[in-house]
């Protein structure tokens, strides 16, 4: 997990190969995936229409078809595409808040890349971190009064940092020779990570002040954005080789059994995401030649693309997904 130039770092961070330094297909896992029940935060209402249960949802992901990497959101169908940030730096690694009201992202619009937090609309953005060191890969706690980030301020490597929602009180969970990064925080006590030790990349969970660091997967793949259902039954990653030419998307259960591959293909899968009913898992992919979003069944099946990105100069990135909790017409999670 070096750390890297700015221009690099953009780079290898939207093609999901940061943690690391070095076309035929088929779909569908190889074995069905059960769906659970959530029992969190907020009530899960499911419909007999999917598609219609996650209606009133938002998927925020980063995207260069204006030019430059900005934020963006979509409805689940891919429609409402709205532009959140617009700034000739790199706004990435979007992370909706619990309560939908808003998103934490990482830019590097003051010069390296930093944390900052917004209205789920775009408005007030506001710099919560303030290091000479790259700071990136926010993800808040279920109740939405902290933002665990991987920063390289301390180590050469990415490590696993906490603050509070502002900004205040930034302290380390994590340290670890070949690096820690890409958290993401289950409805619960647990943190999935990636942890890469003796070269290889896997998903690790920790307590949530850092203790019993103990390994999830183990693939002897390089592993990548690991992200809870909302249940916390479940986890979801990408892993692939080849140096990051190949990704897949898996799911395993909370405890490490029962690996499922969701994907299988000779391009890259990516960024995995669920919706907040659990019925769906929105990710990014090459499948069809430039970065798009999709989304799938959580056994892989109905696998549809949502977004179509014709930016011109060879880039044509459309990655990063988060998708959002339930929301009110306002924006805000519902009550």
């Amino acid at each position: 997990m070096k750390n890297l130039n700015n221009f690099e770092y953009v780079v290898l961070l939207l093609l999901g190969l940061i943690l690391i330094a070095g076309c035929n297909r088929t779909e569908g896992p190889t074995t069905p995936e059960g769906t659970a029940t959530y029992s969190g935060n907020f009530s899960l209402q499911k419909s007999d229409d999917d598609d219609d249960n996650n209606a009133n949802t938002k998927i925020a992901f980063v995207s260069d078809r204006d030019g430059n990497i900005e934020i963006y959101t979509i409805k689940p169908d891919g429609t409402n595409l709205t532009r959140l940030t617009n700034n000739s730096a790199s706004d990435v690694t979007p992370a909706w808040s619990p309560d939908g009201s808003k998103i934490a992202f990482a830019s590097d619009r003051d010069g390296n890349f930093e944390i900052y937090v917004m209205n789920a609309d775009g408005t007030n953005q506001t710099r919560v971190t303030n290091n000479v060191a790259d700071d990136n890969w926010p993800t808040w706690s279920p109740n939405g009064r902290k933002i665990i980030f991987q920063s390289v301020r301390d180590d050469p490597r990415f490590e696993i940092y906490i603050m509070n929602a502002n900004g205040t009180n930034q302290s380390r969970l994590t340290t670890h020779s070949g690096g820690d990064g890409r958290p993401s925080w289950m409805y619960g006590n647990k943190i999935a990570y990636i942890r890469e030790d003796a070269g290889v990349q896997e998903v690790f969970v920790m307590n949530r002040n850092g203790s019993n660091p103990t390994r999830l997967t183990n693939l002897g793949e390089a592993a990548y954005d690991p992200s809870w259902s909302p249940d916390g039954r479940k986890l979801a990653w990408a892993a692939g080789s080849g140096g990051g030419n190949r990704l897949d998307i898996y799911v395993v259960n909370a405890d490490g059994s029962n690996v499922v591959r969701l994907t299988n293909n000779s391009v890259i899968d990516q960024s995995p995401s669920w919706s907040p009913d659990g019925n769906k898992i929105a990710f990014a992919s090459t499948r069809d030649g430039p970065w798009d979003i999709y989304a799938m069944n959580p056994d892989g099946t109905n696998v549809t693309r949502l977004t179509t990105n014709n930016a011109s100069g060879g880039g044509a990135i459309d990655d990063r997904v988060s998708w959002s909790p339930f929301l009110d017409e306002e924006g805000d999670e519902d009550e």
